[in-house]
């Protein structure tokens, strides 16, 4: 059951009209509200205002049939004097985020925590500040305050040298320094975590405890946002925010396109496992509508319960300070499709997403032999999948579970690939066929050669496509390789300057019938123009026929940043079609894997001839989605 959660602030609850806010839920379909109480007051009498104020909206919204929790920051205490704040790997110390390694700030969360527990809350929800990464506007992954370095040192039984920073913990391999310290990084988020559900256990054990996650706590910081909501449940169901939120497609944060947040959501979901209460973050901040339109509100929330593997959605449909009816466009939107909401999922309820497997595993940092490029606090942006973000921007439906028609694995994670993987046919970038010729695979390099980047950035470089007689630009900023390739492969594409051309792509097929397509550079820190060209999704869209001589369930081509989704059952498939893109489609021709006979759509219209469906349109921001048998 795809569940509606609601945040709004507890302080402007009543201001705004409390009476509207519930009418408001009732037609929406809430379950449960998240009273936001912001960051911890200090001030006693301030504190006691605030939780006599919960305690009464509590009550209310009971009183009126819903499910409440509260929501509150993790570690962000302003400038206290007793306090011991984080340490980031850049060398600053927050002025703002305390560590949890700070016994006396666990003993005063763990009060705070039995106060609002008092309140009579069912749920109470730490904000995606519980990390290390990402803070303070510093780069940087864990904590090297005294206490995580002493932890790490006791662990180890020796000091750590001068350099452990620069040389081990945030460069360079794998290395007996940065697993002691990520084990103190995990020791100290779990065991923030173990003292407040010890804490709450004193007043109410049937209290749920929750968190909101972020980046760096999936791989970098220790412990997986998964470990951390499973220890703060205690004997309660864990409660699960993942993190990628449409806001982000505002400015493009960390790259992030719209298409790109979803990924990211499904990625994670595969990480967690069963047994927990999963659901998306339908953030929209700053809000309202002149921040951020409702339309990438909904294009997320319809896609991932398309996706159908999430719990529901915490959505940020109401302004924070202003009142019920002040921004009422997300609540509008989220009206108009309560019908499509009940036939995305009659459409897509029952089947299996189909698509190419994109081999991301949550934790390689540990073993990771770091690129010069992530070197520093830049590893953290590994955490965004570029194999999953060149797909989805090329409209090449994906999945995270199985085999799929064919895999994708960049970088390390061709480590974790498992075997069967190479017989379905892989996508790699350049780290990643590098891994797989160490483990004595032959994918047809003879020889890795030395990175040309700087070269080819000098000029205009360009990257050609002798099939298809195409020049497109490339931006070449680093991890472009010279590479000396086998005479049985095919080069698909070449990197060229004024004077010199090295190939960019091939294809080929070893002796063992293991069949790859590689791109020959680093696709974790490629510049996006890389991926986002129209031969290159021409590119895929072949290959990937050719890797596993399977085709994909559904194919259309140059239009940016169309995303696609497809699930089937039983030859029966679904497929979803999400225009982030600022042009309008007319007539979209989509090339399905096999001729069908009868179709049923849903927010479109069109028509079926064998293996093609044709729409009648899809607007700017539109969706579309039909059923084919």
């Amino acid at each position: 059951m795809y569940e509606l959660t609601v945040p709004v602030q507890n302080k402007y609850f009543k201001r705004g009209g409390r009476e509207k806010y519930v009418e408001a839920f009732r037609k929406m379909g809430v379950k449960r509200v998240l009273l936001a109480v912001g960051t911890y007051e200090t001030d006693e009498e301030k504190r006691e205002s605030m939780l006599s104020e919960l305690k009464d909206n509590v009550a209310y919204l009971k009183e009126n049939g819903f499910e409440v929790g509260t929501w509150l920051w993790t570690f962000w205490v302003k400038n206290h004097p007793g306090y011991e704040y984080m340490k980031f790997v850049s060398g600053t110390v927050s002025k703002s985020f305390v560590c949890p390694s700070c016994n006396s700030f666990r003993d005063f969360a763990g009060e705070y925590l039995i106060n609002l527990a008092r309140c009579g809350v069912d749920l109470i929800l730490f904000d995606d500040d519980y990390r290390y990464g990402h803070l303070d506007g510093a780069q940087g992954c864990g904590c090297v305050c005294d206490n995580h370095i002493k932890y790490a040192e006791k662990i180890l039984g020796e000091k750590f040298p001068e350099d452990v920073i620069e040389k081990h913990l945030v460069a360079g391999g794998k290395n007996k320094y940065r697993s002691a310290w990520l084990k103190a990084n995990k020791y100290y988020l779990l065991k923030f975590a173990e003292d407040m559900r010890n804490a709450v256990d004193t007043v109410n054990p049937n209290v749920r405890l929750g968190v909101c996650a972020c980046m760096s706590v999936w791989d970098f910081d220790g412990a997986s946002s998964a470990e951390i909501a499973r220890t703060l449940a205690g004997n309660t169901k864990p409660y699960l925010r993942l993190i990628g939120a449409p806001y982000w497609a505002n400015k493009k944060s960390w790259g992030n396109r719209l298409q790109d947040v979803i990924e990211l959501e499904r990625m994670e979901r595969t990480w967690c496992g069963d047994g927990m209460e999963i659901v998306s973050e339908g953030d929209v901040f700053p809000r309202p509508r002149f921040d951020c339109p409702a339309s990438f509100l909904e294009g997320f929330d319809t896609a991932l319960r398309a996706d159908g593997s999430l719990d529901g959605i915490q959505k940020y449909v109401f302004d924070y300070t202003s009142g019920c009816n002040y921004e009422h466009g997300y609540i509008d939107s989220h009206l108009e499709n309560l019908e499509l909401y009940k036939k995305i999922d009659n459409l897509f309820g029952d089947k299996k997403c189909t698509g190419v497997r994109v081999y991301e595993v949550m934790r390689k940092f540990e073993d990771m032999d770091i690129p010069k490029a992530g070197e520093g606090g830049q590893v953290v942006n590994m955490f965004f999948s570029s194999a999953a973000r060149m797909l989805a921007g090329l409209s090449i439906p994906t999945v995270y579970e199985g085999e799929g028609v064919s895999g994708i694995a960049f970088g390390e994670n061709a480590k974790y690939i498992p075997e069967s993987a190479l017989d379905n046919g892989l996508i790699l970038d350049v780290r990643a066929a590098q891994i797989l010729v160490e483990k004595g695979i032959d994918v047809g390099v003879e020889k890795f050669g030395e990175d040309i980047s700087s070269v080819l950035s000098k000029s205009s470089a360009e990257e050609y496509f002798p099939e298809y007689n195409e020049y497109v630009p490339a931006t070449l900023t680093s991890g472009v390789y010279n590479c000396t390739l086998s005479e049985n492969a095919t080069v698909q594409s070449y990197f060229i300057n004024e004077e010199e051309k090295f190939p960019a792509s091939y294809i080929y097929e070893n002796k063992d019938g293991q069949k790859f397509f590689v791109f020959l550079f680093e696709g974790y820190f490629a510049h996006e123009r890389l991926s986002r060209q129209y031969t290159r999704q021409r590119q895929l869209a072949e290959n990937i026929e050719w890797l596993s001589e399977k085709k994909l369930p559904a194919v259309i081509l140059k239009h940016p940043d169309l995303y696609v989704m497809c699930k089937e059952k039983d030859g029966v498939l679904s497929v979803g079609l999400w225009n982030f893109h600022a042009d309008k489609i007319g007539k979209p021709v989509v090339k399905l894997d096999k001729k069908y006979h009868s179709i049923r759509f849903a927010n479109c219209e069109g028509e079926l001839s064998g293996d093609t469906v044709t729409l009648s349109k899809l607007g700017a921001y539109e969706y579309a989605f039909f059923e084919v048998r």
